[in-house]
């Protein structure tokens, strides 16, 4: 009795089935790479405004150290305080300035993160605003005690 041992060949799968895969998986990697960049632009906002927090401590502490000196030259009542004082204020509206300028241009990047990302981020930049305060009677936006 001869015996005749048969291999069979597995099924091949159908090319449509094969494609349909493929294709679902390079959209799984496009949605993956999708929420990456998503993260990566939302961890660049968040890293602006924190340099943008940095800089207006930077600014603070600048407005400090030159009322400190307003301070030093309206106790010495020297008769070259006009002149100084003229100075400091000059030096003072040039940080307001910068201060604003920066604020601005913060706001712009922001605006432009979010249609990046197609998220809104003004919630986000509304809270760190609540740190500041605007004073109408100096037109001046002062860290909120």
């Amino acid at each position: 009795m001869a015996v005749c041992i048969i291999f069979q060949q597995p099924p091949q799968e159908d090319p449509n089935l094969m494609i349909a895969q493929a294709e679902l998986q390079k959209a799984q990697a496009e949605q993956l790479n999708a929420q990456v960049k998503q993260s990566q632009a939302e961890l660049d906002a968040q890293v602006k405004i924190e340099q943008a927090k940095i800089e207006q401590q930077k600014v603070d502490l600048e407005r400090q150290r030159l009322n400190l000196d307003a301070q030093k030259f309206i106790k010495g009542q020297d008769d070259k305080f006009n002149v100084d004082a003229a100075t400091i204020q000059q030096g003072q509206q040039k940080i307001d300035l910068q201060s604003q300028k920066q604020i601005h241009e913060m706001a712009l990047k922001l605006t432009e993160l979010e249609a990046k990302i197609g998220q809104d981020l003004s919630s986000q930049n509304k809270e760190n605003m609540a740190d500041f305060v605007f004073d109408p009677a100096t037109g001046e936006l002062n860290a909120a005690r």
